[in-house]
């Protein structure tokens, strides 16, 4: 096998992106490690996103790719520059988000020092105009090189940009976000590539700026608006529960018991109630529930929602086994005239 000539490819997909892309790649191209590579990949972006990659091929012509393909989705796109990357390790950043300027210095330093194949870092929530809003921590603890994989399924978060992954991580073993995906695709991979990991390494430090925009999928949720788009995470689950087999059945079990359900239940039910029109509540928290009832049976009994129930005070911890119970069986008529 050829030695990766690249010490990291940062893969980065773009889709109607253009009013945040140049600040992305300004953070990507200006980073302190020198042996980068940067996979640009315009998802058949209709806005003028390729007009500003076309300027930093120009100007880092021996750091910046640009990548064409037709919209696919996010998935697609992240699967799409993995087959160009020439690096050792392999990073993800979304062209809405950007990064601190030694952000892969610090992640490559630690892979190394830990020989980690994967290593995840802290990162800070911030809103459009760069205004900082809470920081995403994973630990308190002092030594962060630690093995157990429930911990990284529980605290490191499901999404690809705070990590660095091993290029062995995809290439030995076959993984890739689900195709025909625009959602989640990290939230169903994520945990395959935890349980692929030999070694995991934690850096207590924001690394990354992950931008809540409005008119984002997790934007809508953040500011408590329901998108359809949002039953993507349903087929997301699907996905992991095909997959069981390749997870250590322990660690199987704890992702269905405690992350499961916090990314199915916990994320969406306030969005979903929120939901104005009556008839159209109605009809998502029964399709919502259905599908959930099916995927995952006994969610409603699982530890995260029993240490969620835990530290409501009394009255809400009513009105949240009311709510469970509408979606466990489908009768929204139940607070039909509640307003969230």
């Amino acid at each position: 096998m050829i030695a990766p000539d690249k010490l990291v490819s940062i893969i980065i997909p773009v889709y109607n992106v253009e009013k945040y892309l140049r600040r992305c790649l300004n953070s990507i191209v200006n980073q302190t490690l020198d042996n980068i590579e940067i996979l640009v990949v315009n998802d058949g972006s209709p806005d003028n996103s390729q007009i500003i990659i076309d300027e930093f091929v120009r100007n880092y012509p021996m750091k910046v790719l640009s990548l064409k393909k037709e919209n696919g989705g996010l998935a697609s796109a992240r699967n799409f520059g993995l087959g160009y990357a020439n690096g050792l390790y392999i990073g993800f950043i979304d062209g809405d988000d950007y990064t601190k300027p030694d952000m892969f210095e610090i992640m490559v330093k630690k892979a190394k020092q830990t020989n980690a194949d994967l290593v995840i870092c802290e990162f800070d929530f911030v809103d459009e105009d760069e205004n900082y809003m809470v920081t995403f921590k994973i630990t308190g603890n002092t030594d962060l090189s630690i093995d157990d994989k429930r911990y990284a399924h529980r605290y490191a978060g499901t999404i690809a940009w705070n990590k660095l992954y091993h290029r062995d991580l995809f290439f030995k073993t076959g993984i890739r976000y689900p195709n025909h995906s625009f959602g989640y695709d990290d939230y169903a991979t994520t945990p395959l590539l935890v349980e692929s990991s030999s070694k995991i390494a934690y850096i207590p430090e924001s690394l990354v700026y992950y931008v809540q925009r409005k008119d984002s999928i997790m934007g809508q949720i953040t500011h408590n608006e329901f998108s359809e788009t949002s039953f993507v995470v349903l087929r997301m689950t699907d996905f992991i529960i095909k997959n069981k087999d390749k997870f250590n059945p322990v660690n199987y079990r704890f992702l269905m018991d405690q992350v499961v359900p916090v990314h199915t239940f916990l994320k969406f039910v306030l969005s979903i109630l929120r939901i104005k029109n009556e008839q159209q509540r109605a009809d998502v928290i029964k399709r919502w529930g259905k599908k959930l009832n099916r995927l995952v049976p006994c969610w409603y009994k699982s530890t995260a929602i029993k240490n969620k129930l835990k530290s409501m005070p009394f009255i809400r911890k009513i009105a949240m086994i009311l709510i469970i119970l509408v979606f466990r069986f489908s009768m929204p008529f139940l607070i039909k005239k509640v307003k969230f």
